[in-house]
């Protein structure tokens, strides 16, 4: 029988949901799951009525991808040669859900022939208010979006590097690109420090940026602290979760 391996991250900042009315919550917001060719695995969502009123909720495949900006884009399904939207059956595919009342909606996964390194989707949840009666009036409609990473094993990469490193006087940040030089997506954390003959005056964490396979992004990292005239040494490291931490190092000169 073949193994197969599924890791579940729970994250708020994974919740992608498109109105603020949204009376409605899914569990978990996102799955990671390590399979191999032709495999078959079924995964469970969580669907909870936080409202109290009749819910109607429709499940739907989408593709999705960042934009140059890092702002999340929506596709139909198949859109993209990484998608993986058409491997699911969802099960319900529609249903009415009660005031408090959680459902369990089950996906279950095909893996086809043939494929390699990662695979991503979104199952979209769009709720609009039960009306029993053909003149009810239509209050909202909402959606949440459970991110989906299918990763074949023996076939990913996990691999990063810096590529620049600058200051910015203008703005007062430091400027750092970085590609995700493997084939599957990162989340990455990056520390910056700043320091001047030997001591640190100043550090900076940001966590959790996702940087999707064979893409490179920009992050500006704040400098919250006054640098008076003087040489300094910049000092960046970034985990990216593979095999070994990133470091990056540059002099800066402040008035000379």
């Amino acid at each position: 029988m073949k193994r197969t391996f599924i890791i579940i991250v729970i994250s708020l900042m994974t919740i992608i949901m498109i109105s603020a009315q949204a009376h409605f919550t899914i569990s978990p917001p996102k799955y990671e799951i390590f399979v191999k060719e032709q495999d078959e695995k079924t995964f469970i969502i969580y669907v909870e009525n936080l409202g109290d009123t009749v819910t109607h909720i429709k499940v739907t495949p989408s593709d999705w991808d960042l934009d140059i900006e890092n702002n999340v884009q929506f596709f139909p399904p198949k859109t993209f040669e990484n998608s993986c939207s058409d491997w699911f059956y969802i099960n319900p595919l529609e249903f009415n859900l009660n005031p408090g009342v959680t459902e369990e909606v089950r996906v279950t996964m095909v893996v086809p022939k043939n494929v390699f390194g990662e695979y991503r989707s979104l199952l979209f949840f769009e709720s609009t208010p039960y009306a029993p009666e053909a003149n009810s009036m239509l209050l909202f409609s909402s959606r949440v979006g459970c991110t989906i990473y299918v990763d074949i094993i023996g076939t990913v990469s996990l691999n990063g590097e810096i590529i620049s490193m600058k200051y910015d006087f203008k703005n007062d940040n430091v400027l750092i690109g970085y590609s995700n030089t493997g084939n599957m997506h990162q989340r990455l954390d990056i520390i910056v420090k700043i320091s001047r003959s030997g001591n640190e005056i100043y550090s900076y964490k940001l966590e959790e940026q996702l940087v999707l396979p064979n893409r490179e992004r920009m992050f500006e990292i704040p400098v919250e602290t006054r640098l008076s005239d003087g040489q300094y040494k910049v000092n960046v490291s970034i985990d990216y979760g593979g095999s070994e931490i990133l470091i990056g190092e540059k002099l800066l000169k402040i008035g000379q």
